[in-house]
């Protein structure tokens, strides 16, 4: 069986998908795609270079991945003390159900808006 990882390998029609779930574009939806595809950690230096973008796009935008619960960050230690920040992908089914919540809060959302645009009609024709 596939997992949601497989199915997102970047392509025009994965970045419009997650456009139209969480608005992301750009810097956000390349970060998330390929921390996806290695499934492995990584830090902004390594990030910025695998996606080409600025050090300190990738920061804000990974930033912004892990407030939105959307990617992982954790402390790494490093030889010297001290510690480093690196960024992952959550498990397939965490993205699944995050997923399917989204899309249900889109089609809630809509319906709302369909009956507040009928109610609207209707009060004007009577």
């Amino acid at each position: 069986m596939k997992s949601v990882k497989d199915y997102l390998e970047g392509s025009p029609e994965e970045r419009e998908l997650l456009g139209l779930l969480y608005g992301w574009s750009g810097a956000r939806a390349d970060i998330f795609m390929f921390l996806l595809r290695t499934g492995e950690e990584m830090t902004v230096d390594e990030l910025s270079k695998h996606v080409e973008r600025e050090r300190s796009t990738v920061y804000r935008a990974a930033e912004n991945l892990t407030e939105e619960s959307c990617v992982e960050k954790s402390r790494e230690p490093v030889e010297n003390g001290g510690y480093r920040k690196v960024y992952s992908a959550p498990e397939d089914d965490e993205i699944e159900q995050d997923m399917k919540l989204t899309v249900s809060e889109l089609e809630d959302r809509a319906i709302e808006q369909v009956e507040e645009v009928a109610q609207q009609y209707e009060s004007e024709t009577v």
